[in-house]
C-alpha cells in the first residue's frame, strides 16, 4: 500500500488522503504514510495545517517525515501563508518536544527565505 501511495500521481488524492492519514494511530503506520506523501510529489500546500500540528506535536521520526511534506509545499504558498506559518511556528515551537525543536527552527529558516529572497 506505501509503495502504491508513494507512486500517487492524482492531485485530488491529496485531501482524502491527509483526511484519512491523521486518524492514524499507529505511529509507524502514520510515519510512512506522511513519508509516502512528499516521496509522491504531489502538491499538499493545500492541507498543511495537519503536517504543522504533527511537525510541532508527534514524535521526531513522524515529525521529521512532515517537515519534509512542508518543505516541499513551501514554492507554491502565498506570502500570506508563509507569514502565517513563520508566526505559528514561532509561537508554538514551546509546544514541541526539546528534540523536535531544531526542525522546527529550520523550518522557521527556511520559511523566511523563502520570504526574502
Amino acid at each position: 500500500i506505501i509503495r502504491l501511495l508513494t507512486d500517487l500521481k492524482s492531485q485530488h488524492a491529496t485531501k482524502p488522503l491527509v483526511e484519512e492519514l491523521f486518524k492514524i494511530d499507529n505511529p509507524d503506520m502514520k510515519r510512512e504514510l506522511i513519508a509516502a506523501c512528499w516521496q509522491s510529489g504531489l502538491d499538499f500546500s493545500s492541507f498543511l495545517e495537519p503536517f504543522f500540528d504533527s511537525l510541532l506535536t508527534d514524535e521526531y521520526a513522524i515529525a521529521l517525515e512532515s517537515f519534509s511534506v512542508i518543505e516541499n509545499s513551501l514554492h507554491t504558498l502565498e506570502t500570506i501563508r508563509l507569514e502565517e506559518y513563520k508566526e505559528m511556528l514561532t509561537t508554538r515551537i514551546t509546544e514541541c518536544d526539546p528534540v523536535t525543536q531544531p526542525l522546527v527552527k529550520q523550518l522557521e529558516l527556511i520559511i523566511r527565505d523563502v520570504l526574502y529572497t
